[in-house]
């Protein structure tokens, strides 16, 4: 069984482009397949990813910093 530290180890030892290449693909899809939601511009988001992005808006929102519904249709009438 491998260690995470021993794969990063590997990983860092080979210099083969296409290879490196492929690992990255492969966890992209890895990521993708993980992905519990996705942003407005289609970026994958795991759990952990999601729950910081909540956390944000809270803080966004206790520091006043949102916009009625009113208010933003009439900024979009603007667009």
């Amino acid at each position: 069984m491998y260690s995470k530290a021993s794969i990063i180890k590997m990983v860092n030892s080979i210099d083969d482009e296409r290879f490196l290449q492929a690992v990255e693909a492969m966890l992209e899809t890895y990521q993708q397949n993980n992905a519990v939601t996705y942003t407005v511009v289609g970026e994958p988001l795991n759990t952990e990813q999601y729950r910081k992005h909540i956390q944000q808006i809270i803080k966004e929102i206790e520091a006043g910093e949102t916009i009625s519904h009113e208010d933003l249709k009439k900024e979009s009438e603007t667009w």
